[in-house]
């Protein structure tokens, strides 16, 4: 990688890549018109929440697209919050937990939700578009600023999160690469 490439890619301390604006408009352009086209629009404007929003591109350019909408982010870093409420001013944002908690446990983030779902607050509510791009992760930087102790505590915490929700929903969790290969070979070696 250049240095170049370097510091357009914004990559963040949880090894996080943010959205460039190309494929932020690309992306929501996407979402806003599938939405148009399929099934009956309601009268009152879209509610549009991005759960992984880092610097607010996708809700930035849903503005563009749509100013009427009602634009929901969230995210675990506070810094990149701050930089989307700059950026979407008449959005709502709010920083999830992420790390060890006052009892131990470690928090996920967004994917919190799922373990409490439907949520109370602002997000007490349904949403017509999930807008996002993925939080693409490194798997040599996933966790890497974490204790090893707290490095376990993430991972019972996402097993907890997936025995709860059942099977299929696996796929909602980011996964390195190395971890897809390897279950792939498994099920290639299960079917032989």
């Amino acid at each position: 990688m250049t240095a170049r490439t370097r510091k357009r890619s914004k990559r963040t301390g949880t090894g996080s890549f943010y959205t460039r604006p190309a494929a932020a408009t690309l992306l929501a352009s996407m979402a806003l018109s599938g939405w148009r086209e399929h099934g009956p629009v309601p009268a009152r404007p879209p509610r549009v929440i991005d759960p992984s929003c880092g610097d607010g591109a996708l809700l930035l350019a849903a503005r563009r697209l749509c100013p009427e909408a009602e634009l929901y982010g969230l995210d675990i870093n506070a810094e990149a919050i701050a930089r989307a409420r700059e950026r979407v001013p008449d959005g709502r944002f709010l920083v999830m937990p992420y790390g060890l908690d006052e009892h131990g446990i470690f928090r996920l983030g967004t994917l919190e939700l799922l373990a409490c779902w439907p949520p109370a607050g602002p997000l007490h509510q349904s949403f017509d578009i999930v807008l996002t791009n993925p939080p693409y992760t490194r798997a040599d930087l996933q966790g890497a600023h974490l204790s090893p102790a707290e490095r376990k505590a993430m991972q019972a915490r996402m097993k907890e999160i997936r025995l709860a929700l059942g099977e299929g929903v696996r796929d909602l969790f980011p996964l390195p690469a190395e971890a897809l290969v390897e279950d792939w070979l498994a099920r290639e070696d299960d079917s032989a």
